[in-house]
């Protein structure tokens, strides 16, 4: 039972950190290399496959499984009364509930409005190019590499933190791409990097 609700957990910090994930989620990087290897990144697959082997996570994915659970239950006491009233006949995913609330964010309640600008300026931190993304690519849907196609059209137009940011990670992928090249011996994964931010999305 204990173990499902930190799976749960771990469903709902790689979900509600979808354009960030890549960023996000290095306490189970090992956990995806070793049991998702080959699955293309996207729509779920990634978290249902870290489901799947739920008995098999590391001790700091888990970790950080029980700590979104924390974080999602703050975010949902905060907002609790505002989601009541506001978006109660909104169903189905999370992403839905937290669209109506920045709807309505003018007439939020001050610690839900608190709580919301918290968690996009720890976001931004995290990712540089969510500003844009939301900016440029706010109406395209996620998957199939649409984000990414999106954010490569609008190239020219991207912030100079998203630009460095992207060319960051562009350079650690050719980096580790050189690593495991050489050094098969260190085992599996070899500090594979994060894509950029505009492969994040998707």
């Amino acid at each position: 039972m204990k173990l499902g609700i930190i799976t749960a957990a771990v469903f709902m910090f790689f979900s509600a950190n979808s354009l960030q994930a890549q960023e996000a989620s290095k306490p189970c990087k090992a956990d995806v290399e070793k049991f998702c290897k080959g699955i293309k990144p996207g729509e779920g697959r990634i978290v249902a496959c870290l489901k799947a082997h739920e008995a098999e996570l590391g001790a700091e994915c888990k970790a950080k499984g029980l700590e979104a659970k924390e974080k999602a239950a703050s975010k949902a006491e905060a907002c609790k009364a505002d989601l009541e009233k506001f978006c109660k006949s909104v169903k189905g995913k999370k992403g839905e509930k937290a669209r109506c609330l920045k709807e309505h964010q003018k007439e939020l309640s001050a610690g839900c409005a608190a709580d919301l600008a918290q968690r996009k300026e720890e976001a931004l931190r995290k990712n540089p190019c969510l500003a844009d993304m939301e900016k440029f690519c706010k109406g395209v849907q996620k998957g199939e590499g649409r984000i990414k196609n999106c954010m490569k059209a609008h190239e020219a137009e991207l912030t100079q933190a998203c630009k460095a940011h992207n060319e960051k990670m562009k350079q650690k992928r050719g980096e580790g791409k050189k690593g495991s090249k050489g050094g098969k011996g260190k085992g599996k994964g070899g500090g594979r990097p994060a894509p950029p931010a505009d492969e994040e999305a998707d």
